[in-house]
């Protein structure tokens, strides 16, 4: 009896899971522009972001207007003090996106801007 209970917490968990994961799909990214998307896109590599990051690592023309649009839209992203992250749960699901929507140069660009400033500080 114990095992069919925690088979059926297993089932909610995921099914709540995948819930959630629709909710991300067509309530937040669906609902964005495609300037939104792309930003999100893009933001979903680093742990953390900020104004500095966003316009002169990355080079997002005022993304940081449209990252702070999206925050006070309460879009799942945290913020602390000067930073932000995204909802961990939200972080994963654009990183799925980005795999099938960004080339691997993309991605590997965004990664190199990263870490060229990261070597740099």
């Amino acid at each position: 009896m114990t095992k069919d209970l925690e088979i059926l917490k297993n089932e909610d968990f995921h099914s709540s899971r995948n819930e959630i994961f629709e909710y991300f799909t067509n309530e937040i990214y669906e609902n964005c522009s495609d300037k939104e998307k792309n930003l999100l896109l893009i933001l979903s590599f680093p742990d953390y972001f900020n104004k500095y990051i966003i316009e002169n690592v990355i080079g997002v023309e005022n993304g940081y207007e449209t990252l702070f649009k999206l925050y006070e839209s309460n879009v799942f992203i945290n913020r602390e003090y000067d930073n932000f992250r995204f909802h961990e749960l939200l972080r994963k699901f654009l990183n799925n996106i980005a795999a099938e929507k960004l080339s691997q140069a993309e991605i590997n660009n965004v990664y190199e801007l990263l870490k060229q400033d990261f070597v740099k500080s």
